[in-house]
C-alpha cells in the first residue's frame, strides 16, 4: 500500500469507507464523496496508482483494503462485473455496500444478487434514481387527476466511453450505452408505467473509436415498448451522437410530464409550462447521505419496492437485447417464468 503524503484523518463522526472504481464512475463518485460529510474515504483500489487521487491512500490489494483499514463500508463505482464481485467479498466480511446499478449483467445475475440482499444482515445499496426524484420533486407536482401517459419518450446520447475503457466489453459491462447510460431513465420509466407487455428492438455497434478499437457493447439501441392498456414507449439510445441529450417524457392527452437531467417540467398540450421544479441537489450526493445514514444506524435499507423495481430494469435491458437478436416481439414477463420468479405487478 502507498500512502499520499498530507492525507487528513478522517472526521470522528465520519463513516471510514474503501472506494473501487475507474473511469467516469469513479470521477464523478469522487467529486460527490468531497461533497458528503457522513463518509470519509481512507482508502481506494482497483485502478492503477498513478490514475488515483493524492488525496486517498491507494492499495494496489482490494482485500487488503477491506480487511485491515478499518473500513465499515465501501463505495463501488467500477464495472458491473467487478461491482457485483466486491460487493459479495464486502458483504461476507460484514462491510456494508453501496453501489451503482446496474444489479447485474443479466437478469440470472441480478437475480442472483436480489436473493442474496435478502439474506444479508448488512446495508447493501442499490443506488435508485427513480427514489430521488420521488423524494425531491415528483410529490411537488400539482397533478392532474386525468394524468395517463398514453405515450412515453426515453432519449439518451452522450459520450463516447474511452476507447481502451471497460464500457466496451461485454464480459464486464453485460451491455453498452442502454445499460449503463440510460439506466436511470428506464428505471424511472418503470416506476411509472411497469413493465411492457412486449418490446421490439435493434442494437448495434456501428461506429469505431478513434484509435479504431472495435467494440463488443453496442453504442446505438434503439426500442418500441406496447403495453397491455395500449400505451408505447420509444427508447433512443446513442453514443456519441450530437446534440448530447438526456430525458424521459410522459405525455397525456392533456398533459405531458419532462424528466430531465436537472428538472422535472409540466407542459400543457400547446407546449407551454406549466410547473417546473429543480432537483434541490445532486442525485450521488443524495445517495451518498442516504448510505452514510444507513450504515450509522444499521438499517438495512432494502426495502422490497425499489430492489425488485431493480430487477425488472434487468428483465427489461435482457429483453431488448434479445428482441434485438431474434428480431421479433419479445417479452420482459418471460424473463421471470423462464428462471422461476414470481412475476412483478
Amino acid at each position: 500500500m502507498t500512502e499520499a503524503s498530507g492525507q487528513q484523518p478522517p472526521q470522528s463522526d465520519a463513516i471510514p469507507i474503501g472506494v473501487f472504481g475507474r473511469g467516469r464512475r469513479l470521477d464523478t463518485v469522487l467529486r460527490a464523496l468531497a461533497e458528503c460529510d457522513g463518509l470519509s474515504a481512507v482508502g481506494i483500489a482497483g485502478l492503477p496508482q498513478q490514475s488515483a487521487p493524492d488525496a486517498i491512500p491507494w492499495y494496489d490489494d482490494s482485500r487488503v483494503l477491506l480487511t485491515e483499514s478499518g473500513v465499515k463500508g465501501v463505495v463501488l463505482a467500477d464495472s458491473p462485473e467487478l461491482n457485483v464481485q466486491r460487493a459479495a467479498d464486502a458483504a461476507e466480511l460484514g462491510v456494508a455496500v453501496w453501489r451503482m446499478p446496474p444489479v447485474g449483467r443479466e437478469f440470472a445475475e441480478a437475480g442472483e444478487v436480489l436473493s442474496a440482499c435478502r439474506r444479508e444482515t448488512i446495508p447493501y445499496r442499490v443506488a435508485s434514481w427513480w427514489e430521488f426524484v420521488a423524494e425531491t420533486v415528483w410529490a411537488d407536482l400539482n397533478w392532474d387527476d386525468e394524468f395517463r401517459p398514453r405515450y412515453s419518450e426515453l432519449l439518451v446520447s452522450t459520450v463516447d466511453p474511452a476507447a481502451d475503457g471497460w464500457e466496451i466489453s461485454r464480459n464486464e459491462a453485460g451491455g453498452g450505452v442502454l445499460m449503463l447510460d440510460a439506466y436511470d431513465l428506464l428505471e424511472a420509466l418503470i416506476a411509472v408505467r411497469g413493465l411492457p407487455d412486449t418490446v421490439v428492438a435493434t442494437a448495434d455497434s456501428y461506429r469505431t473509436t478513434a484509435a479504431g478499437t472495435p467494440r463488443e457493447t453496442e453504442d446505438t439501441a434503439l426500442a418500441i415498448l406496447h403495453y397491455a392498456d395500449g400505451g408505447t414507449t420509444l427508447v433512443q439510445t446513442t453514443w456519441g451522437l450530437h446534440p448530447f441529450q438526456r430525458k424521459l417524457a410522459h405525455h397525456s392527452t392533456t398533459r405531458s410530464l419532462i424528466l430531465g437531467a436537472d428538472d422535472l417540467t409540466l407542459l400543457d398540450r400547446e407546449g407551454r409550462v406549466l410547473e417546473q421544479h429543480p432537483f434541490p441537489r445532486s442525485f450521488l450526493k443524495y445517495e451518498l447521505d442516504r448510505f452514510a445514514d444507513s450504515v450509522r444506524t444499521t438499517a438495512h435499507d432494502r426495502a422490497a419496492a425499489p430492489l425488485e423495481r431493480h430487477l425488472q430494469v434487468s428483465a427489461l435491458l435482457e429483453t431488448v437485447y434479445l428482441a434485438a437478436r431474434t428480431g421479433h416481439p419479445e417479452s420482459p414477463r418471460k424473463r421471470y417464468e423462464a428462471h422461476g420468479w414470481p412475476e412483478p405487478h
